[in-house]
């Protein structure tokens, strides 16, 4: 059924809840929950909510609230890697869940380096935003944050001896969801590609295939371990070599967007495909621009939910000095058509 559409406030006049929920064709309690976080809505719903805040101008009484309280109304951002797709989605949600709040924000790339990152939040913590969502490089620099009693929230990473409210995906689940759906096809021999072995991440997603070997009593297999890096070139020359063996490797687990670009990249240069000769499995985000989504297995981040608790975490120490409890989000396994059951392998003549 398709909803009716309002019209606009009058010129002159200023835009209220009841506005907005009239121009989404909803009822005001939903168009608040919508916009405040406090119940779960329909992500069709929260979307039209968001049109007709753009669309209408609408800003709550956040700024006036801003402006009594001595706040700038400015929440800031910093990712580690713009160049990543996750961080690319991941600033586009947050950037609209601020705005639905009545706040504006401020972007930053570290590019993955911790003087970069202590310029920013140092730069950031100046210029007086409300609090900062921080996809963190360096542990000193979330303490120097913490110190200065700036609202922060993490994203994607975590230092486990720093005390700060956190939004992570529960990468040891994630991988074991990825190894168990490979293990299932009948793949025994799994070339594993990795991020920087010191970020949480990768440690949590690397111990999630360890711990799938040991219940199935197996050994992980070290000489099937890749690190990436951060362009995943290494990945990349790893896999061609593993790809040479006789016999090679039977699945892909690709535990990262470089790493996956990094496998894509060596099946293409040792002329297979996928999953006729070799199985791949992602794991992060994918994007029409980057990976097309029915091509690949992923284990997919929810972005949209990372940046929404985020958010609603950041502003509930700004607006109600609450801190809030982490929040630890299940990934959701995506079968595309890039794995299978194991290609009988065949020594060229």
């Amino acid at each position: 059924m398709s909803r009716s559409r309002r019209r606009p406030a009058a010129s002159g006049t200023s835009v209220t809840l009841k506005d907005v929920a009239n121009r989404a064709g909803i009822s005001v309690a939903t168009a608040s929950h919508a916009i405040n976080g406090t119940r779960k809505v329909k992500d069709e719903t929260r979307d039209d909510v968001f049109a007709a805040i753009k669309e209408l101008g609408y800003s709550g009484h956040s700024i006036a609230r801003s402006l009594r309280r001595g706040r700038t109304a400015m929440l800031g951002l910093v990712v580690s890697d713009i160049e990543n797709p996750f961080f690319a989605m991941l600033a586009s949600h947050v950037q609209r869940a601020a705005a639905a709040r009545g706040y504006q924000l401020i972007f930053a790339n570290s590019e993955e380096r911790a003087d970069r990152e202590r310029e920013i939040v140092e730069a950031m913590s100046a210029q007086r935003v409300d609090g900062i969502v921080l996809a963190p490089v360096a542990e000193q620099n979330v303490e120097f944050l913490s110190m200065r009693r700036m609202p922060l929230t993490l994203v994607n990473r975590r230092f486990p001896n720093v005390v700060s409210p956190y939004v992570v995906v529960d990468d040891f689940a994630g991988a074991s969801l990825a190894f168990d759906h490979l293990w299932n096809l009948g793949h025994r021999t799994i070339a594993i590609i990795h991020g920087d072995e010191h970020q949480s991440t990768t440690i949590s997603r690397v111990a999630g295939i360890r711990e799938s070997y040991q219940r199935r009593a197996h050994v992980f297999d070290e000489t099937l371990s890749i690190n990436a890096g951060r362009s995943g070139d290494a990945g990349e020359t790893g896999l061609v070599a593993l790809l040479a063996r006789i016999p090679r490797p039977t699945a892909i687990l690709a535990l990262s967007n470089w790493s996956l670009l990094a496998a894509i990249r060596g099946m293409h240069r040792s002329l297979l495909r996928c999953p006729d000769d070799v199985s791949l499995v992602g794991y992060g985000v994918t994007s029409p621009y980057w990976v097309p989504a029915a091509a690949i297995t992923m284990v997919e981040q929810p972005v949209t939910d990372i940046a929404n608790n985020a958010v609603q975490i950041l502003l509930d120490q700004v607006e109600k000095n609450v801190t809030v409890e982490p929040v630890v989000l299940r990934p959701l396994l995506t079968v595309g058509q890039s794995s299978g059951p194991p290609a009988i392998y065949r020594a060229e003549p």
